[in-house]
């Protein structure tokens, strides 16, 4: 069970309209919007090619965490060949604790 919204995600850009500021909305079925942001917000914004290219990632972020997650049972099925941790396997459950708050266990 995921304690973040299900995927999949989608990016929904809204665009610019003069001076206004762009939005995207990053949502799921379930829920109406994950997240939303954009720039226009302050003079410290950042870009707008930016701002799309995080909401691209924002909303990929399930399928990545999904896909980390498969990569390490192959990576774990190797360390345990070799009985020894390889860096992947430690970036991989690196990232996966960021995504979750859990660091998964070391097999070997």
């Amino acid at each position: 069970m995921t304690e973040h919204t299900p995927g999949p995600w989608v990016m929904n850009y809204r665009g610019t309209i003069g001076h206004i500021k762009s939005i995207a909305d990053i949502r799921s079925g379930l829920s109406p919007t994950v997240t939303k942001f954009g720039e226009g917000f302050s003079a410290n914004s950042i870009s707008h090619e930016e701002s799309l290219a995080n909401a691209r990632l924002i909303a990929a972020a399930p399928e990545l965490l999904a896909a980390m997650k498969q990569c390490l049972q192959l990576i774990e099925h190797i360390e345990a060949q070799h009985f020894r941790n390889f860096d992947a396997g430690n970036v991989a459950r690196d990232a996966i604790q960021k995504a979750t708050g859990v660091r998964p266990p070391e097999v070997v």
